[in-house]
């Protein structure tokens, strides 16, 4: 039992590493996709689309939460059809 309570402390760790770098990740990746939603020559669908997953911090985040957890694709798929 005490290898159990001393391993939650690293899992602890791990979560809070984790979950750093993908907020890190998320601000980074909102901060390059911006110009796209932002960028009124793109057409109003593909900006409406990158917007849905990518069109702020929060959403982002929830969607670097969604790639984790293995639903990887529809994100993706997002910026490999609109964004050029």
């Amino acid at each position: 039992t005490t290898a159990m309570a001393q391993s939650l402390s690293i899992l602890g760790w791990a979560i809070v590493i984790i979950a750093l770098s993908q907020t890190v990740l998320a601000v980074i990746l909102q901060t390059v996709l911006s110009g796209f939603v932002e960028d009124e020559t793109q057409p109003i669908l593909s900006r409406v689309a990158v917007y849905k997953y990518y069109g702020t911090v929060s959403r982002t985040i929830l969607t670097m939460f969604e790639i984790t957890l293995g639903n990887w694709v529809p994100a993706c798929r997002v910026l490999v059809d609109h964004v050029h």
